[in-house]
């Protein structure tokens, strides 16, 4: 018997049965994500689902600010040390060519799971799961939460010979509602299949009691999970939804109550932030699309502030900020503006980029800022 939003015939796309394949031959796979709430809880589900079938697995969360987004080159030199054969990403990797390109040199074998809209080559005989590209209209709007979770989905029937795919979807709470935390987190378009996912965020206080008992509401999870940072190559929060065996249940509520209060500082920043580019939108007489070069703020609150203030003006929203030595950007939309297509026109001018058509990013080249200004506001929309 079938789930009522899918059916064995939905997983026919060639890209499964490769990966199917490519884990089955694999004796250690790490699992790369990303620094967000929608990448934390991709990769606990992930992680939880390989071990349930049998499989050695460990995860890797890059820093944002220290190792980037996406497969990098970075972010793989910090992993050498772990000894793995292949490699799965989830909520991110489409775009990595290069990377990827080199993990194969290294005979590490990879797997993509991801909801980002690709911009450039695909590597050959490397399956991609993504909605973009395989084409399924009940899998489009997904969240990176949301394509790990089908996909695991599907690897537990085939692994663990499930007769009853309804049971397969519901016999594990915890697995359904950090892909229900990720796609509400992500704030993804609305779809059947993102309306089931959310429907069962309810199981996550009852599944993770820490949250409830460390006071934190519905609310606050999103924000209070995002605060949550990679140290060296662990991460806490990542830990604690797959349930790691070395954290205490006291360890597990210090680290939810200092994230708690780290989101409280960081919603605080981002309303004083906001309130003075208020101040100058409104002077400088911004109508049909936003940009703002900030120098003086933190990439970390741009992406937010960006949010806030595409709800307040109801127009696009660019904002760039500091990262580290370099410039970056965050670009906030809503439905039917498409930022990966506007940004598509200025690649020339980034180190790198990528995102989805209402939430996209971009890294500047060196001393392009000026240059790409010039571009952005010449391109008319």
């Amino acid at each position: 018997m079938d789930y009522p939003l899918l059916k064995e015939k939905d997983f026919s796309h060639k890209y499964f049965k490769i990966a199917l394949r490519t884990i089955k031959s694999s004796s250690r796979i790490l699992v790369w994500g990303d620094e967000d709430a929608d990448g934390m809880t991709s990769t606990a589900l992930l992680v939880r689902a390989l071990r349930d079938a049998g499989k050695n697995t460990d995860y890797f969360i890059p820093s944002r600010t220290r190792d980037g987004i996406g497969i990098t080159d970075k972010g793989i030199d910090r992993i050498k040390r772990k000894k793995f054969d292949c490699l799965i990403t989830v909520d991110c990797g489409t775009v990595n060519y290069d990377a990827i390109k080199k993990l194969l040199k290294r005979k590490i074998k990879v797997i993509i799971t991801d909801h980002h809209v690709p911009h450039s080559r695909l590597v050959e005989k490397v399956p991609y799961i993504n909605p973009h590209i395989l084409r399924k209209r009940k899998f489009m709007n997904l969240s990176g939460a949301g394509v790990a979770y089908i996909f695991s989905w599907f690897l537990l029937k085939k692994l663990k010979s499930a007769d009853d795919l309804t049971e397969t979807w519901h016999e594990n709470k915890k697995n359904l509602s950090l892909a229900a935390l990720g796609t509400i987190c992500d704030r993804v378009p609305d779809s059947p299949l993102n309306r089931e996912l959310m429907y069962n965020i309810g199981y996550f206080m009852k599944e993770y009691r820490e949250f409830k008992k460390a006071g934190v509401s519905k609310n606050e999870i999103c924000s209070i999970v995002t605060s949550s940072k990679t140290v060296r190559t662990r991460h806490t929060m990542v830990d604690i939804f797959i349930e790691n065996r070395g954290l205490t249940e006291e360890s597990r509520l210090k680290h939810i109550k200092t994230c708690k209060k780290n989101a409280l500082d960081y919603k605080t920043a981002v309303e004083r932030i906001c309130n003075k580019l208020i101040d100058r939108i409104n002077y400088d007489g911004f109508k049909n699309r936003i940009l703002l070069i900030e120098k003086r703020v933190e990439y970390k609150y741009i992406g937010v502030a960006a949010s806030k203030l595409t709800e307040k003006f109801e127009v696009p929203v660019c904002i760039i900020g500091t990262k580290g030595k370099t410039l970056s950007g965050e670009c906030r939309a809503k439905n039917p503006y498409n930022w990966v297509k506007k940004l598509e026109g200025q690649k020339e001018y980034f180190l790198s980029w990528g995102g989805h058509p209402q939430a996209a990013g971009f890294t500047l080249k060196g001393e392009m800022l000026e240059r790409f200004v010039d571009a952005f506001n010449s391109d008319s929309d």
